[in-house]
């Protein structure tokens, strides 16, 4: 009997010493999801070596936050790679206010590693990203820090002599660092100018993200000058007010400037999968003016009494009580209403976009360097199309860009990657005419020696024939490649000139442009698709 009791006991005791490890294990686990960020480290550093083996032997799957943001998990921190371009100090403020980050440290090569693999997994369209890197001068000398903590780091010269890129051909203010990969997968450094505009890695302690999967269209919906998403999942207003730049960093909580506007939008709220009744809109309460305001629009008011326009299409014509929030409401009328409410309601939302936030796709950039001038264009044309264009400022000399000087070459890779630009493919004006490359608009026979020519060794004749139009690549950000490609593939192009002839059409522009934009923006015609 005393050696059954014995065998209980010993079980007993080895159930409750696999039970209290167990529960010590979940009460670390709820230690760490309180206490999330709640420390000094919030925005998070390298892992530790002991993490290092896991963190190798998981698979890198990107996490889709939004249709320009994805997500890599690497032991306790997330990187987060955004597509939108915007400046340095932009970016260090985004990844801030709407990450609840900093921008990426990259500070050793295991993380130089991951974050190209990263770039090799994305389907983001993606070449230089800023990271936290800074040029500082202290003390009379120049050095690179990392500059997204409170207290700078110097980055550790072995580390940026063996991975920096610099196109030293032309002297410029490069302060800022960017990260990019070479050869499709050797990570990059990459100084640039703080004013160019550049994707960006955000890195922050492990959160979860947003997709897109949850609003009822799959894309945009535009009315006037401004594009609109509804998102069905229900949130308090300020939540909702958060939320729409974790989708996009653009968006803000919507926008409803016209009754019109608040029409279209309530037709979508019906016609949407699933169905709602109402959500949240920008609008709030502020007692400063005893008037309600879209949140984004600091300087206008709305007005208390609805108007002989129907805007605010408020329920009862007026407001009725301060102190709340307003939600687009189209269940109580067959109109749509502006319906003020409790802001910690838990409602579905919408988000809008300033359409100038969104690129111009015919917008351009001139650039000057010495004698040279070249037009920019941001939007993709095929090789005629781009030759066509480039064509129309044959009165100001202008042509699709042309290489017969050294410094051309040096002054293309500048527009296609150090400026505010980032190009991976630019149309330049040779072809090949059945026998040799040549300059399309002179004529003359191009000189391969100026160029960096991919020899054809492998290609039939036929082949060649059929991608005759001229390519320029960039191969390591700072090497150019030409080679001629099917002439209907839709890219960037440039178009040179003589630099005062630039400067005298982009004057003769802008006499004519002021009178057109203000009649657009006048003229509201509302889209939707």
């Amino acid at each position: 009997m005393k050696s059954i009791w014995c065998v209980i006991l010993l079980y007993l005791i080895t159930y409750a010493s696999v039970t209290v490890a167990q529960d010590d294990d979940d009460d670390d686990d709820d230690h760490d999801d309180h206490n999330f960020g709640d420390d000094d480290d919030t925005h998070g550093r390298a892992d530790d070596e002991n993490s290092e083996t896991d963190v190798r032997q998981k698979p890198i799957v990107p996490i889709q936050l939004s249709d320009t943001s994805d997500s890599f998990i690497r032991g306790s921190l997330e990187y987060i790679m955004v597509s939108t371009r915007l400046k340095f100090s932009q970016v260090k403020l985004i990844c801030k206010e709407n990450y609840n980050g900093v921008l990426a440290v990259v500070n050793d090569e295991k993380v130089a590693n991951f974050l190209s693999e990263a770039l090799s997994e994305t389907n983001l369209d993606l070449d230089s990203l800023w990271i936290g890197g800074e040029n500082k001068t202290l003390d009379d000398e120049s050095a690179w820090y990392w500059t997204s903590y409170e207290s700078m780091e110097a980055i550790e010269p072995a580390l940026f002599d063996k991975l920096v890129a610099l196109n030293s051909d032309i002297s410029e203010n490069r302060l800022c660092l960017a990260f990019g990969r070479s050869d499709h997968q050797i990570p990059q450094f990459r100084p640039l100018r703080c004013s160019a505009l550049r994707s960006f890695i955000c890195q922050r302690k492990r959160v979860g993200g947003l997709g897109e999967g949850n609003s009822t269209h799959p894309g945009w919906i535009r009315a006037a000058r401004r594009r609109y998403k509804i998102y069905y999942d229900t949130v308090s207003w300020e939540r909702a007010s958060t939320r729409c730049a974790r989708h996009n960093i653009n968006a803000v909580l919507a926008v409803v400037p016209s009754y019109l506007v608040s029409e279209l939008l309530g037709r979508y709220l019906l016609i949407g999968r699933p169905s709602l009744e109402n959500a949240w809109i920008g609008a709030r309460y502020d007692n400063e003016i005893s008037a309600y305001r879209f949140e984004s629009e600091s300087d206008q008011s709305l007005s208390n009494i609805t108007d002989a326009n129907k805007y605010p299409p408020w329920k009862s014509n007026q407001i009725t009580r301060t102190d709340a929030c307003v939600l687009l409401d189209r269940h109580l009328t067959n109109r749509t209403l502006f319906v003020e409410a409790r802001c910690e309601r838990l409602r579905s939302y919408i988000c809008s976009i300033d359409s100038t936030d969104v690129e111009d796709v015919n917008h351009y950039i001139d650039l000057f360097f010495d004698n040279y001038g070249y037009r920019y264009f941001f939007d993709m044309r095929s090789w005629e199309e781009a030759f066509e264009t480039c064509e129309t400022y044959s009165n100001y000399n202008g042509k699709l860009a042309e290489i017969t000087h050294p410094e051309q070459l040096v002054h293309l890779l500048y527009v296609m990657g150090e400026n505010r630009t980032d190009t991976k493919h630019l149309w330049v004006g040779g072809k090949y005419d059945g026998k040799e490359w040549v300059w399309a608009t002179s004529g003359e026979k191009i000189d391969k020696d100026q160029l960096n020519f991919v020899a054809n060794l492998t290609y039939t004749e036929d082949v060649e024939s059929m991608n005759n139009c001229l390519n320029m690549d960039r191969e390591n950000h700072i090497v150019g490649l030409h080679y001629g490609t099917d002439c209907s593939w839709r890219q960037h192009f440039a178009c040179d000139f003589p630099a005062d002839d630039l400067r005298k059409l982009g004057v003769e522009e802008k006499d004519h442009q002021n009178d057109e934009r203000l009649q657009e923006a006048q003229n509201l015609k509302y889209l939707a698709y």
